[in-house]
């Protein structure tokens, strides 16, 4: 069964050749991005014009998903260097990016060192969201603000502010992994610099 070109919503992938298509099964094809993120970038798409992967019948989603794993070894087998991971994933609405009314999943191969720090993966899509785990490298540092009173901030350090600025205009910085488990009454960890937090009396 070809993609369904007599869709009142009209798909770009329904012009698509099979001549193109990596592989397919009944319900679903494969082809290679038009703008890879990274070499061997494919999108799985239903043969049927459907909006997004929730309005698919659940044969459609195995379908597709069925599919999402033959891409994965068929690359695996013919990409060289071989990839080193993927990320799987699809957007369904305008508010999530999706650009194209007709379902379709991105398999993204990913190389070592493709990017300084892949931590966080598809959590991405909300850049500051992504790397969780950066925190936990000094990224995003620990602060107090009063007495016991601690909190994340992302901000630029200064080595050593002049001593009418601080705690008063600028807070001291702890690395989190430093910090861990060396909080207590008459333990603090040594700070890594200070930060300035704009409007606040500290």
């Amino acid at each position: 069964m070809r993609p369904d070109a007599s869709s009142p919503s009209p798909s770009p992938f329904s012009a698509i050749p099979e001549a193109e298509w990596l592989c397919a099964n009944d319900l679903a094809f494969a082809i290679f991005d038009s703008f890879p993120v990274s070499p061997g970038h494919v999108l799985v798409i239903t043969r049927r014009v459907v909006p997004t992967y929730f309005d698919c019948t659940t044969a459609e989603q195995a379908a597709v998903m069925e599919l999402v794993g033959t891409v994965k070894r068929l690359l695996d087998e013919r990409l060289e260097p071989k990839p080193d991971g993927y990320n799987v994933g699809f957007n369904a609405g305008a508010a999530a990016g999706q650009t194209v009314p007709h379902v379709h999943v991105h398999v993204i191969p990913r190389y070592a060192g493709d990017m300084p720090d892949p931590r966080g993966g598809v959590r991405h899509v909300i850049p500051e969201k992504g790397n969780y785990l950066a925190a936990e490298k000094g990224d995003s540092h620990l602060f107090h603000r009063g007495k016991g009173d601690c909190h994340l901030f992302p901000g630029p350090l200064t080595p050593s502010p002049p001593p009418t600025s601080r705690f008063t205009t600028h807070v001291p910085v702890y690395d989190l992994t430093a910090a861990a488990g060396f909080w207590g009454p008459e333990s603090v960890p040594e700070e890594i610099g200070w930060t300035e937090v704009p409007g606040v009396a500290v």
